[in-house]
């Protein structure tokens, strides 16, 4: 079932960390064995032979071995026969290596009271233990659970958290670029649920300012602290006039809750109920707490109190470090269920090899009704309960029952002498003796020592990504990386050109790149577009790798149409989804190839040398659009000639069936507007006028065309550069060359 698992993304996350984390986890397997080779000698040195005693109430101290003989008669309430004495060890002692080792292992488990007070209790050797006769003997105790429960078995967590780290890369370029990438995904648009029902008139766009104003926070955030207050003075036997204003208030409140989810809904439509985390939390608690009205039952009610009190957790969020903590337990959600799931499957392999061992076995001090390996069910949640602190090494014990205190076989004639005379069966009832050890051994180490450790890596992991985010100083150049803000900031204009969804036209790419600030884009922090030659060279680059990313995505869809079995393989990795819209990118994907071509240095050693078989594909289809761009130009100023020729002919247009995008030309469509880009009206007001151009004979142009230094669409003059009429389509031979030698794996 694991290699189902590599499908999605989030489970690939958890199965690379386990597999990084083999390696390590040998290491601290063998340093373990190291520690219960020392402390077992200790042990078997100290109290081997010791542990002895004899039937339960029987030859007491001072008496001894020999007293220890004859019968007895048993506790009336076993059923009072008679029973010889017997001079037994208890299970876990130090008699022998193995025996020392695995008792050792026991304490490891934070299970060794029982074994401390035995070895508490010994006196001498053939004699009958006393109560506390050496105390001092805890002593060997307490010094290994500090070092081999306290410090070895939370290794494990060490390197657990490590294999999580070495995701990231290993130097600090490598968890810089690691950081970015996971930034544009974490941050990356979400279209709006029920954007259709999205209201745009005037009235609900003042009605949201004002519910995301100041004033209406305050009022909000005071009403929820007076709700807590009064929920807070509830007690037992109130007064009629007390409880009678306690419910009154719950009444104000609660109607104060359904209109502000109702004004919310007016402002912002329905899918924003969906989009927002907050509201949909006031929503749960709103119905929590109708339900609560309408059942009309004491208990429901005061179970309803529970829904209220919770909205105190929206307050936590105006603290920052409480803010952190929060949004470390919600970004953990998903990958919790990755963890679960995972944790299930091993659990469940685990309780299929019980099963298979331990399904006959009968009964004895723990294994029984409540804990047994009878069926699958049974099997899982005894592994559960295993692993959150029942006693397993009672369990262990019960499975290796050995003849005669079983019966090995259910066939009087193969196994005589047991006294069954039921039918013959082809199984017994005993356990193994052999086997017990071991499935314990393993269930232990990797169902607990392992697996549930993964908990503690990833919400670990997640807080070190928040708080590097919160505490990362913001950069403009991006020297170490960006901050959240940074990204936001890049988020809102990528959705102001993608046309209402997740996915962008490489069309809108030069409009995108005007609009967005250096180092991804041509904006300064003032509002001054600086365009130079060497940018165009790197623009046409990331034009031409996003058009290679179009590409190996119809290449994929397209082999998944043929049904062969590399299609179907494809679009399970893609977990089935198609894009929208063919000539069309991600987020994602548009600001990785920013990144590679724009700010090279931050692409770490590893990532260049795997880019290279990329990189040789994308200067093949930069030199393929160059060549587009000049036909594109040539059949362009033929259509005007011939149009100022014969005014009642039309300018043709370009007809070919090319794979490659990126030009509006080509499309047919007009880009999508900047007026509704609220960064790029800031820019616009802060950044000269552009100066008055003469009439072009059509609007349509390509990105290369659009991004010209003699056209800038929304260029300040005082940024641009005289280039002559070659370098619209051709770069100098120092651009391409400097552009190519920056992304060279032993470049700076």
């Amino acid at each position: 079932p694991l290699r189902l698992m590599k499908r999605n993304q989030g489970m690939r996350l958890v199965i690379d960390t386990l597999i990084c984390t083999i390696k390590p986890v040998i290491y601290v397997i063998f340093f373990s064995t190291f520690t219960f080779c020392v402390f077992a000698l200790v042990g078997q040195g100290l109290y081997g032979g010791k542990l002895f005693r004899c039937s339960a109430g029987q030859a007491l101290y001072p008496a001894g071995k020999l007293e220890c003989s004859g019968h007895y008669i048993t506790d009336p309430g076993d059923g009072s026969f008679l029973a010889p004495r017997v001079w037994s060890n208890p299970t876990f002692h130090f008699d022998t290596y193995s025996d020392a080792v695995f008792t050792l292992f026991r304490i490891n488990t934070i299970k060794y009271v029982g074994i401390v007070y035995d070895v508490m209790d010994i006196t001498e050797l053939h004699q009958s233990p006393s109560f506390n006769a050496h105390g001092e003997n805890a002593f060997f105790f307490v010094a290994y659970l500090i070092v081999g429960a306290l410090f070895v078995m939370n290794l494990f967590v060490g390197f657990i958290v490590d294999g999580f780290n070495l995701n990231k890369g290993s130097s600090k370029l490598d968890v810089t670029y690691t950081r970015l990438s996971r930034q544009f995904k974490e941050h990356r648009p979400r279209e709006d649920t029920l954007a259709l029902l999205k209201p745009n008139n005037p009235f609900c766009t003042s009605l949201g300012q004002f519910l995301n104003g100041s004033k209406f926070q305050v009022f909000s955030v005071g009403c929820v602290f007076i709700n807590v207050g009064f929920m807070l003075a509830d007690h037992a036997d109130p007064s009629p006039n007390f409880q009678r204003l306690m419910d009154l208030q719950n009444l104000v409140f609660y109607f104060e809750l359904i209109a502000e989810i109702l004004l919310f809904v007016i402002a912002f439509g329905p899918g924003a109920l969906y989009d927002d985390t907050w509201k949909r939390f006031d929503l749960f608690v709103a119905v929590g707490s109708t339900l609560g009205y309408i059942a009309s039952s004491p208990e429901v009610t005061q179970f309803v109190k529970a829904f209220r009190l919770l909205r105190v957790v929206r307050l936590m969020i105006i603290i920052k470090k409480i803010r952190i903590i929060i949004e470390t337990l919600v970004k953990c959600l998903p990958q919790l269920l990755n963890v679960v799931v995972l944790l299930f499957l091993v659990y469940s392999m685990f309780s299929v090899v019980a099963m298979s061992l331990f399904m006959t076995t009968k009964f004895g001090v723990r294994l029984g009704p409540t804990a047994n390996f009878k069926t699958w069910p049974n099997a899982m949640l005894t592994c559960y309960q295993m692993v959150t602190g029942d006693e397993w090494m009672t369990i262990m014990d019960d499975c290796r029952v050995t003849p005669p205190s079983c019966t090995p076989l259910f066939d009087n004639t193969l196994a005589p002498g047991y006294g069954y005379s039921g039918p013959r069966m082809t199984f017994g009832d005993c356990g193994s003796e052999t086997a017990a050890p071991v499935f314990f051994l393993s269930f232990k180490l990797v169902a607990e020592a392992i697996m549930l450790n993964l908990f503690i890596g990833m919400v670990i992991d997640h807080f070190s990504f928040i708080t590097e985010e919160v505490s990362h100083e913001e950069d403009p150049l991006w020297d170490n990386g960006a901050s959240a803000d940074q990204i936001i900031q890049i988020v809102e204009c990528f959705k102001a050109l993608g046309l209402g969804t997740t996915i962008i036209p490489i069309a809108n790419l030069p409009k995108l790149v005007n609009a967005l600030p250096l180092p991804l884009g041509l904006r300064t922090q003032e509002g001054v577009l600086v365009y130079e030659e060497e940018d165009r060279v790197m623009l046409k680059f990331v034009r031409a790798e996003l058009n290679l990313t179009v590409m190996e995505h119809r290449a994929r869809e397209e082999e998944m149409v043929r049904g062969s079995l590399y299609g179907w393989y494809q679009w399970m990795a893609t977990c089935g989804r198609f894009r929208e819209y063919e000539s069309s990118v991600t987020f994602h994907e548009v600001m990785m190839a920013l990144v590679h071509w724009r700010k090279p240095r931050l692409v770490p050693l590893v990532a260049r040398m795997a880019r290279q078989p990329t990189i040789k594909k994308v200067i093949r289809i930069a030199h393929i659009l160059v060549i587009r761009d000049c036909l594109q130009t040539y059949n362009k100023r033929k259509a005007v000639a011939a149009a100022e020729e014969l005014p009642r002919a039309t300018s043709p247009t370009f007809n070919g069936s090319s794979r490659l995008i990126g030009s509006s030309f080509l499309l047919g469509v007009e880009p999508a507007k900047l007026e509704s880009n609220p960064l790029h009206r800031r820019a616009q007001q802060g950044a000269p006028s552009p100066p008055k151009s003469r009439p072009r004979a059509r609007t349509l142009l390509s990105p290369m065309q659009a991004l010209l230094p003699q056209q800038p669409p929304h260029r300040a003059p005082s940024a641009l550069k005289p280039s002559s009429s070659k370098a619209r389509v051709h770069a100098s031979p120092a651009a391409w060359e400097g552009a190519l030698t920056s992304l060279s794996p032993t470049a700076g």
